[in-house]
């Protein structure tokens, strides 16, 4: 069970979904005790359909390309594996966007590497490599995007590891558009 005083902490700055993951509880536990608390979920929270926060995380996504002088185009047929193309150093680039979302109690920033579908009741995963150049991530949490190299894809850590991993983690720092 999640303590009131954590809830009203963790509800100041995060989802109902990510409060969720961090306490590693159903997200209609968390809804059920911030009613029964009374606490109301911060401004910042978006309360809108998913497709929505995807569309508005690729307009974040293009605009701050934009601002970092990149011209920026949208293809027109949404059957393309990527959102966006940017002219990057003279050649065209492909992004998939992301919205990437605060996990591990504030230690990294998670999204999908992959896109799913289903087929026949089965469900699948498809990888984007070769398909598309970069991800282009919103992390509505933090307000920031983040461009990442295909092969680069996976977790980007905000603060150090607590256990030994061999591998060297990659800094959301480094990949930071805003």
């Amino acid at each position: 069970m999640i303590e009131k005083e954590r809830l009203i902490e963790l509800a100041e700055s995060n989802s109902q979904r990510s409060i969720a993951r961090i306490c590693n509880c159903s997200q209609s536990t968390v809804k059920r005790l911030m009613k029964k608390y009374g606490i109301v979920a911060a401004k910042t929270k978006l309360d809108i359909p998913r497709a929505m926060i995807g569309e508005a995380s690729e307009l974040a996504i293009a605009t701050q390309l934009m601002l970092h002088g990149y011209p920026v185009l949208k293809p027109i047929n949404s059957q393309l594996r990527y959102d966006l193309v940017a002219e990057m150093d003279g050649s065209f680039k492909r992004i998939q966007c992301k919205t990437g979302f605060v996990g591990g109690n504030g230690s990294h920033i998670g999204y999908k590497l992959k896109s799913t579908g289903r087929k026949q009741l089965t469900t699948y995963g498809k990888s984007y490599v070769g398909d598309v150049d970069y991800f282009g991530v919103y992390v509505p949490e933090l307000k920031k995007c983040y461009l990442i190299p295909v092969e680069d894809g996976g977790v980007l850590r905000l603060k150090e590891r607590t256990s030994g991993h061999t591998k060297p983690p990659r800094w959301a720092k480094n990949y930071e558009l805003t």
